[in-house]
């Protein structure tokens, strides 16, 4: 297994990769690592793992690289089994920080959840998933990542609680070898963002990912719901508003999208582009299992939205969906795949679409110009 790709651009031919890698998820040796390219993708660095004694009692699992602007400042943020817990998924978050672009690294440092109303009553932290970290335009370094009671987890998807917190570095662009560093996790009343579940009623949200442009931080989030949720921040990530659809104009239908992973990006001229499945999820059959809501997972869709002047559905209109990935299949088979994770990753020159075929591998390829301009919607007079 090779998933959860997170994509750092350092300059214009260094990027710098943290990924997820295991022969079964959330198991056995499952690791993080990281490496990186100096030539724009031509070569890459030996791939370097962050816990050197992962085993299926410390499963380290969904890291995140966020690179500081101007630097030589990286931050690798990644869950780790510290309690040798044997929930799937019982995990703690760690972080290390690297001062020269990722050649040294820091020693793990602990993120507290203590105080989350999801963890009451309970010594075990569970949770998967992070967002790409950005830095804001404010100096703080943000990362969503998804949580769940762990009481829950033995009761089968359906019966999940699950809820969408942030870390949050609120002077992450100062940081100097040996600075204390302040992580802070929102929202601070301990409860984090979620819509009921349509037939159990408990609270389900997950896999956010987040953008800012326009004076706010706005996150989406699958859910059990068949629409993509959305939510804002106008504080630079401390407090958010309640989950609600987004929809393509403000009035207008949701955008519709299974259980599953969705991404929200910031392009260079200030419009958004989301990927999605465009499609609610539905009773769906793959490798020999039935699944309720969460597929199909392909086509991925790209729609890109403007910004339209008022407040009202993020402040966003969105265009008309355009297909970027409408088949992927196993080699040698005909057996369909699901495109898990897609990301986009934008350079100064180029749009790039990053997944994993079924978790097996990591892969990207350009987007064009002009597809992307397709699915930006006209301009409003």
């Amino acid at each position: 297994m090779a998933q959860g790709q997170s994509v750092a651009r350092i300059d214009d031919s260094v990027w710098a990769v943290g990924f997820t890698k295991a022969f079964v998820e959330s198991a056995g040796d499952q690791n993080v690592l990281f490496t990186r390219t100096d030539d724009g993708g031509a070569t890459w660095t030996e791939p370097v793992p962050f816990e050197e004694n992962a085993d299926s009692r410390h499963p380290a699992g969904w890291v995140e690289i966020a690179y500081v602007p101007k630097s030589d400042l990286l931050y690798a943020i990644y869950f780790w089994n510290e309690t040798s817990s044997p929930l799937r998924d019982g995990t703690d978050i760690f972080y290390r920080v690297s001062h020269d672009r990722g050649d040294t690294w820091s020693d793990r440092q602990k993120i507290s959840l203590d105080g989350l109303s999801i963890f009451e009553g309970s010594d075990t932290r569970n949770g998967w998933f992070m967002d790409r970290p950005f830095v804001t335009s404010n100096g703080a370094l943000i990362v969503g990542v998804s949580l769940m009671k762990p009481s829950t987890i033995k009761d089968g998807p359906d019966r999940w609680h699950t809820e969408v917190f942030f870390l949050r570095f609120p002077d992450a662009v100062h940081t100097g070898a040996g600075d204390p560093i302040v992580v802070q996790v929102t929202p601070t009343t301990g409860v984090g963002l979620s819509v009921p579940h349509p037939d159990s009623g408990l609270p389900f949200a997950n896999e956010p990912s987040i953008a800012e442009w326009n004076g706010r931080l706005i996150c989406i989030v699958r859910s059990r719901t068949g629409v993509i949720n959305y939510s804002e921040s106008f504080d630079d990530g401390v407090t958010w508003s309640a989950l609600q659809p987004l929809r393509y104009y403000a009035g207008g239908p949701p955008l519709l999208h299974p259980n599953g992973p969705t991404t929200i990006r910031r392009f260079k001229d200030d419009t958004v582009g989301i990927l999605f499945n465009n499609n609610p999820g539905g009773t769906w059959y793959l490798d020999g299992v039935w699944s309720e809501g969460w597929e199909p997972r392909f086509p991925v869709y790209l729609v890109a939205g403007r910004v339209s002047g008022t407040d009202e559905n993020a402040g966003l209109y969105f265009g008309t969906p355009e297909i970027v990935l409408s088949h992927v299949g196993k080699p040698g088979t005909p057996t369909l795949r699901r495109a898990s994770y897609p990301e986009l990753f934008i350079d100064d020159d180029e749009t790039y679409l990053f997944y994993s075929i079924d978790k097996q591998g990591i892969f990207f390829k350009p987007l064009s110009e002009e597809l992307i301009e397709r699915a930006k919607p006209a301009l409003r007079e």
